[in-house]
């Protein structure tokens, strides 16, 4: 709560708080007050838009929801590190799967329209419009839940068993004109469907609800060489929802309790021979996998890893499992790396005791702003000064003016610094301020301070013209 006084100079301020200096470690941020989703995450990816050009690289998230932050997203929305943005006007019903292939962000799902255009559970978006893969995937029951690339090709797995209007059974690849089968594909299972995807050892890796690929018994993962089916051992006791490699070893996760007739709760790895457990596992189904600064990450719907608190999500370094602070209040689903920061999606909606609603990120945490800036009540016409104070080393400053980025111009200087000024200082002018400090470890977001006339109401309105978006 603001406490207001009144200085000699006739400027009226709240006195501001102080965080002692710390040491960078790492923690689940809070989003910088960035709103999340309104519904669940299913997946995740990064995606640059013009490769090598000046346009930033974007997180897709892809799920459920029609909200991002305060932009109407249907089920796939765009951060770039600023700001949520939409991709056309999205997909008629959830999003389960994202990937990157021939320079566009290739999207799965339950939709069967992309953009408003008929697009069965797949569609491709360019930057500009989303466009149909053939005449996707079916019955009308059918979805997609996996994507990947391999030998220059896409690859999608599922529920479905046509794609293209070809009998694929559960996976199929597209070659940028058409889709083919893989051999006679999956079968078996309660369910029978491909939930992951990935690449290992110059092979294509399927995981998912099956016992058998291409008619020979695989039991929930199985291998493509480019021609034909093959098994991974005996394979897993139940369903496969995620896939990723690790040090130099293929790791599954699951709701299985054995890998290879061996005991492995939920999580296993395969090392080109036979299957491993992972320390004692986890006490809940893995469901996304993903590395991150050189440790394996597993989410998913479990409370304990290695028989230690993990909410959700845990660490292994190749030894032992560790939580990540206090984890997530819901299932985590999707992972990836973004910006040097680890991205989760789900059905949480606190992360580290954080609110953060279906998103959140782990990261480095920036040194402390030592002083905050000092909301303050300015005579017309004079000079309105805004400070912060950080131990961090070579610091880089933004500030910000109602949640918008500030340029130097007129009346503002120190845009770009620890100091700003407005000078001279009007109504046009009031609002909230922060600023961004960025140093090796991140970025923090000052307090926000309210900067307005003396005797007037401060101005909450959209940015003026001297100012510019983010990013």
């Amino acid at each position: 709560m603001l406490r207001f006084c009144t200085t000699m100079s006739g400027v009226v301020f709240a006195a501001f708080s102080s965080r002692a200096a710390g040491q960078c470690t790492y923690g689940w941020r809070p989003g910088d007050g960035v709103p999340g989703m309104n519904r669940g995450v299913y997946a995740v990816t990064t995606w640059d838009p013009d490769g090598p050009g000046p346009q930033p690289e974007l997180l897709v998230v892809g799920g459920d929801f029609t909200m991002a932050g305060n932009v109407l997203a249907n089920r796939i929305a765009a951060w770039d590190g600023a700001s949520w943005q939409s991709l056309g006007t999205g997909m008629n019903n959830w999003v389960a799967a994202l990937t990157v292939y021939d320079g566009e962000l290739f999207a799965g799902g339950g939709f069967t329209t992309a953009g408003g255009v008929t697009a069965n559970r797949i569609a491709r978006w360019n930057g500009k419009a989303w466009q149909p893969l053939g005449t996707g995937m079916g019955p009308a029951t059918a979805s997609v839940r996996a994507l990947t690339v391999y030998n220059g090709e896409l690859f999608a797995g599922g529920s479905f068993t046509t794609a293209g209007g070809v009998s694929a059974n559960h996976i199929a690849r597209w070659d940028g004109a058409s889709w083919r089968p893989l051999g006679t594909g999956m079968a078996g299972g309660p369910f029978s469907a491909v939930f992951a995807l990935t690449v290992y050892n110059g092979e294509l890796i399927a995981g998912g609800d099956f016992t058998t690929a291409g008619g020979a018994a695989a039991n929930g993962i199985a291998r493509w060489n480019g021609a034909t089916w093959q098994p991974l051992g005996t394979g897993l006791s139940w369903t496969v929802y995620a896939l990723t490699v690790y040090n130099g070893e293929l790791i599954a996760g699951g709701s299985f309790s054995t890998a290879g007739g061996v005991s492995a709760n939920y999580i296993a790895r395969w090392n080109g021979a036979s299957w491993q457990p992972l320390g004692t596992g986890m006490n809940g189904d893995v469901y996304a996998l993903t590395v991150y600064n050189g440790e394996l990450i597993a989410g998913g719907a479990f409370t304990t890893a290695g028989g230690v608190s993990a909410n959700r999500i845990a660490r292994w370094n190749g030894t032992t499992w560790q939580p990540l602070a206090t984890g997530m209040n819901n299932t985590v689903g999707a992972l990836t790396v973004y910006h040097g920061e680890l991205i989760a999606g789900g059905a949480f909606t606190t992360a580290g005791g954080n609110v953060s609603a279906y998103w959140a990120r782990w990261g480095p945490n920036p040194e402390v702003i030592t002083t905050q800036p000092r909301s303050a009540f300015v005579a017309l016409g004079g000079p309105a000064r805004l400070s912060v104070e950080t131990v961090a080393a070579a610091p880089a400053f933004r500030w910000r003016r109602n949640g918008v980025n500030l340029a130097d111009g007129g009346p503002v200087s120190g845009a770009a610094t620890a100091n700003l000024t407005i000078s001279p200082f009007d109504a046009s002018y009031a609002g909230e301020f922060t600023c961004i400090i960025t140093d090796a470890c991140g970025s923090l977001a000052s307090d926000s301070a309210t900067l307005g006339v003396l005797g007037q109401v401060p101005n909450l309105a959209p940015p003026i013209a001297a100012e510019q978006q983010p990013g």
